[in-house]
C-alpha cells in the first residue's frame, strides 16, 4: 500500500467519526515569499482542540517477514514524523497560517490558540507491538502519542464521538508516559473486578471510558449516539435556514465538541420534543447545559415559527456573557413527517 493509498482510506474510514466539516485533509499552502508547506497529514478542528495525525505507511512490495527489520523501519519513520508534527505546531502557533478547505468545500481557519494534540500514525501490517508514546529527547521536545492504523479504527469504534477521541489520547500520552510497560486492563464496578493480561491491542480505551463514565457506559446501548452521529452528518442537508453560510460549519463544529453524556441528554430531549409534536403540545419542552462549558440549548415544540433568540439569552441568564444560545424547533410537515430548524447565536 502506497502511502497516498493510506491517507486516502484514513481520511474515508474518519468521515465515519469525525464529519466532514471538521476534517482538513488538503493542508499544503505557499507562505508569501516562500516554497509550498504542508502541515501534518490530517488535520481534526474541534473548537479549542486540534488533533493533528502525521501518517507513515510500509508500501506493500517493500515489506518483509523479519521483524526486526520492520522495526527498524518504524523507528526511522517515527523519528521523521516527530519532526514534521513539531512543525505543524510551531506553524499553527505562529498565528499566519490561511484558511484551508474541509472536507465539506468549506473555508476553516485553525485557531492558534488552540490546544493541539499530535499523534503520529503506522500502517504496517507486520507489527503489533509498539512505543505508544515516543517520548521527548530534549528539554523542548515533545511526548507524541503513536498508533496504529487498525488500533486506531477500534479506538474510534469504541468511542463514537469526535471529543471523546480528543480526549482519550490526550488522556493515553501520559497513562503511557508514566506506564510505558503497562499490559494489565483493570475495571472494576460495584460488583466486582476483572483484571486481564496480556492487555490487547488499544485495549486501554475500555479504562479511559471506566475511568470518565463508569462501569455501566461499557455495557449500555449506543443507538442514541449513532442517532446523534447521523443527525449531525446529515445537517448539511437538513439546515435550510440558514443566518450565515457557514452556519452548518459552525453547527456541526459546536456538537463536535459534545462527549456522550451530552449527546445522550441532547438526544432524550429531542424525542421528548417529538413526543410533544404528536400530542400537539406547544412551547418549551427544556433546555440542555453542560457543567463548565458556556451554552444552552432550547428545545422548542411549535407550529414553524421559533422564539426569539434574544429572548432565550434572557432567560437562560447569559446575556452579556461569552457563551453560544441553540434552539431546536420541531414541528409538524404534513400528517406524518416532522420538520426540524436549527438556529445558533454566539453571544459576546
Amino acid at each position: 500500500m502506497m502511502v497516498n493509498q493510506s491517507e486516502q482510506i484514513l481520511n474515508a474510514f474518519s468521515e465515519n467519526y469525525f464529519y466532514k466539516e471538521i476534517i482538513l485533509s488538503d493542508l499544503k499552502y505557499c507562505p508569501v515569499g516562500q516554497s509550498e508547506k504542508e502541515l501534518a497529514d490530517l488535520i481534526f478542528v474541534l473548537g479549542k482542540y486540534v488533533l493533528a495525525i502525521q501518517l507513515k505507511a510500509r508500501n506493500s512490495d517493500e515489506l518483509t517477514n523479519d521483524i526486526g527489520i520492520e522495526e527498524k523501519w518504524l523507528k526511522n519513520k517515527c523519528k521523521l514524523a516527530k519532526k514534521q508534527v513539531k512543525n505543524t505546531i510551531l506553524e499553527i502557533k505562529n498565528g499566519r497560517l490561511p484558511q484551508f478547505i474541509n472536507n465539506r468545500c468549506q473555508k476553516v481557519l485553525i485557531d492558534p490558540s488552540a490546544t493541539i494534540v499530535p499523534v503520529v500514525m503506522f500502517v504496517n501490517p507486520m507489527i503489533k507491538n509498539y512505543s505508544h508514546v515516543l517520548p521527548k529527547n530534549s528539554e523542548d521536545g515533545l511526548d507524541v502519542n503513536c498508533i496504529s492504523y487498525d488500533d486506531f479504527r477500534e479506538v474510534c469504534a469504541q468511542l463514537i464521538t469526535p471529543m471523546e477521541i480528543v480526549e482519550y489520547f490526550i488522556w493515553r500520552k501520559e497513562c503511557f508516559k508514566n506506564y510505558p510497560n503497562l499490559d494489565l486492563l483493570f475495571v472494576e464496578d460495584d460488583e466486582s473486578i476483572s483484571i486481564s493480561r496480556p492487555m490487547k491491542a488499544e485495549a486501554s480505551v475500555v479504562s479511559f471510558i471506566h475511568e470518565k463514565y463508569g462501569y455501566s457506559v461499557l455495557n449500555e446501548e449506543k443507538e442514541y449516539l449513532d442517532a446523534f452521529r447521523n443527525l449531525v452528518m446529515s445537517l448539511q442537508e437538513k439546515l435550510v435556514k440558514k443566518t450565515t453560510d457557514d452556519a452548518c460549519l459552525l453547527y456541526v463544529q459546536f456538537f463536535s465538541c459534545f462527549s456522550r453524556i451530552e449527546v445522550r441528554a441532547f438526544m432524550e430531549r429531542l424525542e421528548r420534543a417529538k413526543t410533544w409534536v404528536r400530542l400537539k403540545r406547544r412551547g418549551v419542552v427544556g433546555s440542555l447545559r453542560s457543567d463548565g462549558k458556556d451554552y444552552t440549548v432550547f428545545f422548542v415544540v411549535s407550529e414553524g415559527e421559533r422564539i426569539s433568540i434574544d429572548y432565550l439569552e434572557k432567560i437562560s441568564e447569559t446575556k452579556g456573557k461569552h457563551g453560544i444560545i441553540a434552539e431546536i424547533v420541531v414541528y409538524r410537515v404534513g400528517e406524518e413527517d416532522l420538520g426540524i430548524d436549527y438556529f445558533l447565536k454566539y453571544c459576546s
